[in-house]
């Protein structure tokens, strides 16, 4: 779902973003395809580990609840480099840059690494909402310290037609994922097009937007 929605969304970035007035759908636009792929590689991750116990996902809980300390003694630093830092670090980094596309490559890199130090202290089964906390929170802050000239009409909708919609889902599926959203929705799939659909509607808007726009002042 991640691969294939960034796939589009990618498509239609290359095809509008030379468009008069894109500027900034395409600075949120371009960063939001890499924190969708960020998304997938995340599931990949998870994957991959529930599959190294044989499908069982307690174990895998079991298994990450580890302490650091105990995994650098079982498995040396190299290792846990790898899966603690390098790996979620493909999740981290883009997610976070996605939301905040204007900040400082080393801001956002400072605060991947202290999203990833506070997520290692987050029981598992919290993990979700944690990253749905982290997420919305730079999102927000973001779009709060723009200037007042670029709080405009993609400025608007990019707050009802992105972040509302990402809220509304991680509630959901936070709040009811073993009832309703399993069995209605396919559980977490509901999240993943929700965060990505809801990128490539408002990017479609944005771009009407512009040309009318455009065409108004011809």
């Amino acid at each position: 779902v991640d691969f294939s929605l960034a796939l589009l969304l990618g498509l239609l970035y290359y095809r509008w973003h030379k468009t008069p007035g894109m500027e900034y759908a395409n600075t949120y636009t371009f960063m939001a395809i890499f924190g969708i792929i960020g998304h997938g590689f995340g599931h990949t991750s998870i994957a991959t580990l529930i599959r190294s116990q044989g499908g069982d996902f307690r174990a895998v809980v079991e298994a990450e609840s580890i302490s650091i300390v105990e995994r650098l003694r079982e498995d040396g630093l190299a290792k846990v480099a790898m899966q603690q830092v390098l790996l979620p670090g493909l999740f981290w980094f883009p997610l976070l840059y996605s939301a905040l596309p204007s900040a400082d490559l080393s801001v956002v890199a400072l605060l991947s690494v202290l999203a990833r130090m506070g997520q290692l202290e987050i029981p598992v089964h919290f993990a979700f909402t944690y990253v749905q906390t982290i997420l919305l929170l730079c999102f927000t802050l973001g779009l709060a310290l723009l200037s007042r000239k670029e709080k405009n009409f993609m400025y608007a909708t990019h707050t009802w037609l992105v972040g509302l919609p990402i809220c509304a889902a991680g509630w959901v599926e936070s709040t009811m994922c073993l009832a309703f959203v399993r069995d209605a929705f396919y559980g977490h799939v509901m999240y993943d097009g929700t965060s990505a659909v809801g990128s490539i509607v408002w990017y479609v808007t944005c771009y009407l937007w512009a040309k009318s726009q455009n065409a108004s002042t011809k």
